[in-house]
């Protein structure tokens, strides 16, 4: 997560701030293909961190003899998929603030995002009809990470549904797409003179 966050937030921020952004963009670049493309490198940077974390996390399983289950793999792919969601937020944060507001933004994000489907239910016991309807906006803006938990099913080793780790899978690329999308948008706009 700090990986996702704070690398994430100072990508787009230092070629803007260092002014490396004018050499860049002054080539054959367009700017959608400079966040895409700076998208994609943080994330294979996470995957390879995540990479190097499970082996380490397998490796520590075996040397105590625990039992290694193939559950962990698509809760391991769940958590990956979930901070892609962060790592698109903190790229679209820092496409037009400062490292320190797309951090907290960033942040708040994955918070909240924990929590977002208890908006609904909390929301539906509320007499301020005004603040109901803010908690349901909330909720359907609001990436709902809880879509991609499945650590208690792995736990208690329930079967997980292959069609829920699935749609999980597309609820998040459509996320990002989103994110992404609007990134491009903003950054489209941004005047760098």
């Amino acid at each position: 997560l700090l990986i996702a966050i704070f690398i994430g937030i100072g990508l787009v921020y230092k070629e803007i701030d260092k002014r490396t952004i004018y050499a860049i963009l002054s080539k054959p670049v367009h700017r959608f293909k400079f966040i895409i493309g700076k998208y994609f490198g943080l994330v294979i940077t996470l995957l390879l961190n995540f990479f190097i974390m499970t082996v380490s996390f397998l490796a520590v399983l075996w040397f105590f003899d625990a039992e290694i289950d193939f559950y962990l793999l698509p809760a391991i792919l769940l958590i990956f998929w979930e901070m892609l969601i962060v790592v698109a937020f903190s790229i679209l944060f820092s496409s037009f603030t400062n490292p320190t507001l797309s951090a907290i933004f960033s942040i708040f994000i994955f918070i909240s995002g924990q929590y977002v489907a208890d908006f609904k239910i909390f929301g539906t016991g509320i007499d301020n009809k005004l603040f109901a309807l803010l908690l349901k906006i909330l909720y359907y803006i609001l990436p709902n990470f809880e879509k991609f938990d499945i650590k208690g099913e792995v736990v208690h080793h329930l079967p997980i549904s292959s069609s829920m780790v699935f749609l999980s899978l597309a609820y998040g690329i459509f996320y990002v797409a989103v994110v992404i999308l609007l990134s491009i948008l903003i950054f489209q706009r941004r005047n760098f003179k």
